[in-house]
């Protein structure tokens, strides 16, 4: 990946990670979607 600050970054945006890391094999080994905990946060189901 080099030493660039972007390599993660960069190494992310490939096809082959997007592909091999969908949303819901991240979901099936027990982790947190951020998009989700955001939904939570700034739309809760009850009425302030």
């Amino acid at each position: 990946m080099g030493l660039s600050r972007k390599s993660y970054w960069r190494f992310s945006k490939t096809l082959a990670t997007n592909c091999g890391l969908s949303n819901a094999i991240l979901e099936k080994e027990g982790l947190t979607s951020i998009r989700e905990l955001w939904c939570k946060v700034h739309h809760p189901a009850t009425a302030r």
